[in-house]
């Protein structure tokens, strides 16, 4: 983290009484400390509902190394959601977090996250892994449509966040993919209406000329 870190986050705290869940803005490095991405700022404040929204969107990046949350928070609601691999756990956990007060971004100042080939979100390639993670991506959305109201998204947009993973690894057969897909569609209670057949089928379509293609 940037030598202001913690200087900046108690101004902050001192601005902003009452809040428990803060937030860095992020630079991106690599495993030899480099920036290679610089992650979207997040607003002063944005509420649970509407980080649902850009996550799902792709519209924001989040993880875990740039929150600063109360202890008493951390207790009254439940620690942090669990998924396997702990995949989507983060972005559960600053839900149920935020749904109090929203979450807080801390000001003129940056955290870093590693990506390397030891973090789990590298892995796009290794089936057991993506099957795993596609699996805590489902059941993420699933507790979110469960548990709040969030009514922006629709299910196909969610869908499609859910089929991202094995969307982007080649080395699923067709049929294999059919098979996922159907599964996902059943599980999130998807109509086979003409919009959702056409989306299905140009995505398995897509994946099938890059596994040719052996892109």
């Amino acid at each position: 983290m940037e030598t202001n870190c913690v200087e900046c986050f108690y101004n902050e705290l001192s601005l902003y009484q009452g809040i428990s869940l803060f937030h860095f803005d992020i630079k991106v490095i690599d495993q030899f400390g480099f920036q290679f991405e610089k992650a979207q700022k997040f607003p002063k404040i944005i509420e649970a509902e509407d980080f649902f929204y850009k996550r799902i969107n792709n519209e924001l990046h989040s993880y875990i190394v740039e929150y600063i949350f109360s202890r008493d928070l951390y207790y009254r609601k439940n620690k942090f959601k669990n998924f396997d691999l702990a995949w989507c756990s983060d972005d559960a956990t600053w839900i149920k977090f935020g749904q109090e007060n929203g979450i807080y971004t801390i000001s003129n100042t940056f955290v870093c996250w590693r990506y390397s080939e030891t973090n789990v979100s590298s892995l796009l390639n290794e089936k057991p892994i993506i099957l795993r993670k596609l699996d805590s991506a489902l059941q993420y959305v699933k507790w979110v449509e469960a548990a709040f109201n969030f009514n922006k998204i629709s299910k196909l947009r969610k869908v499609k966040w859910i089929l991202a993973s094995i969307n982007n690894c080649n080395s699923f057969s067709l049929g294999f993919r059919i098979r996922v897909y159907h599964k996902v569609y059943k599980e999130m209670n998807m109509n086979y209406n003409l919009k959702n057949i056409l989306w299905m089928l140009l995505s398995l379509l897509k994946g099938f000329v890059f596994k040719l293609l052996n892109i």
